[in-house]
């Protein structure tokens, strides 16, 4: 007995024929979307920045007003400090001088003497000009030096 002719008697199965999967369409993915969130931190973003901005803006123009009106006061003030300048400039004249004294009732003095803080001794114009003797010249009271 050989073996060919026992597998010719055996039967195999009909191979079936090979169909592709059943396919079904499945529904999205619902996704959250997180883009609504991001709108709203630019949007945030850009308002905070517009109102720093805002902000700046108004402080320096308030700051530039206070220095327009500094340098309007300023120049007030150079222009009254100029005019009183002159009026001391005037006043410090000589002429202006002798005639406030004049009105004020003193008198032109006609001869100088001067005074030696060092040793209290009142000295004649021409002591202090050079002369070599100390001239000892008495005061108002009639005493020497003193």
């Amino acid at each position: 007995m050989s073996a060919s002719p026992a597998l010719s008697q055996v039967r195999r199965p009909m191979p079936r024929p090979i169909q592709p999967p059943q396919l079904k369409a499945m529904p999205a993915l619902e996704r959250k979307s997180r883009f609504g969130w991001y709108v709203a931190a630019c949007l945030l973003m850009l308002l905070g920045g517009s109102l720093t901005v805002l902000l700046l803006h108004t402080t320096l123009a308030t700051g530039s007003f206070r220095i327009a009106e500094l340098e309007e006061e300023l120049a007030t003030t150079q222009t009254e400090l100029g005019r009183v300048q002159e009026e001391l400039a005037a006043r410090a004249e000589p002429g202006a001088l002798t005639a406030a004294a004049l009105e004020l009732g003193m008198v032109e003095s006609r001869s100088s003497t001067y005074l030696n803080i060092g040793d209290g001794t009142v000295l004649s114009p021409g002591a202090v000009a050079g002369a070599a003797s100390d001239e000892v010249v008495p005061d108002a009271s009639g005493t020497e030096g003193g």
